[in-house]
């Protein structure tokens, strides 16, 4: 969309809520529009502290740490308000009302390289959440909302699956040296999060989680891979002792340390 126009769609998205349409056909099409675009968006999926867009139905949410805006009554429209006609990636708008504030959207693309959500909302709603919200194109995080329709299912990969990859259990066995004794490290098949992509100190890696059943909070892994550079790093703790897989350099291991605790220690 062209800069000089930008200004212009913000202004008429938010002036086109009330052309919503009758509660009726709002409600019916909540729930396709859940089924479709449900669920949580972000510039960087594995950061649980940073901008997060979260679609849950009922409800719109921007979250940033544990600072969040959330509006109601969600409704969904298929109409683009312009100015111009709809772009080709144009699905829907998703618009809700802010108690004692402005009111807040999403306007949903969904293209080859996935599904995004544009933010618009007064100046009062997003305050509390900080600025570089409004008109980015924020991307979702499930692999399966992001392709298109037709398009091959997304293969979820978990750190069990990863165990089977050679180059990957090469490399994580001999880093875990005598740890290889604990079950749990050896299996991973423990409480897990699947793969997710991270950039981390100015390289992509795939991220990995898992952590000891029934002992999460003892015994519990984050780990970044790099298939391409040939690279293991891993952060946690084991029996509740501190344990460093490779020799991460300071940026890489304090964004792990980050990302562990984000995902294992949020509360400690």
């Amino acid at each position: 969309m062209p800069v000089q126009n930008f200004r212009s769609w913000i202004l008429l998205t938010l002036a086109g809520f009330a052309a919503v349409g009758a509660p009726s056909v709002a409600q019916a099409m909540d729930q396709d529009a859940m089924m479709k675009y449900g669920g949580v968006f972000s510039p960087n999926c594995p950061d649980y502290n940073g901008l997060r867009l979260k679609y849950l139905g009922d409800t719109l949410v921007v979250a940033r740490g544990t600072r969040e805006v959330t509006a109601g009554s969600v409704r969904v429209s298929k109409t683009f308000p312009g100015p111009g006609p709809a772009p080709a990636d144009f699905r829907a708008i998703l618009s809700g009302t802010v108690p004692g504030k402005d009111a807040l959207s999403f306007t949903l693309f969904h293209n080859k390289d996935g599904l995004f959500a544009v933010v618009a909302a007064g100046p009062k709603t997003l305050a509390a959440v900080g600025p570089g919200v409004v008109g980015a194109r924020i991307r979702h995080c499930d692999p399966n909302r992001n392709a298109l329709p037709g398009a091959p299912v997304a293969v979820m990969v978990f750190p069990s699956d990863m165990l089977h990859d050679r180059q990957f259990k090469s490399l994580y066995v001999a880093m875990l040296g005598p740890l290889v004794s604990e079950r749990w490290l050896m299996q991973l098949t423990g409480p897990s999060h699947e793969a997710k992509p991270a950039r981390v100190a100015g390289k992509d890696y795939q991220l990995f989680g898992s952590c000891k059943e029934h002992d999460c909070y003892d015994n519990s892994l984050a780990i970044l891979y790099s298939a391409q550079d040939k690279v293991l790093y891993g952060q946690g703790v084991s029996r509740g002792r501190p344990i460093v897989l490779g020799s991460p350099p300071p940026a890489v291991a304090a964004e792990l340390n980050r990302l562990w605790r984000a995902e294992w220690h949020s509360g400690g």
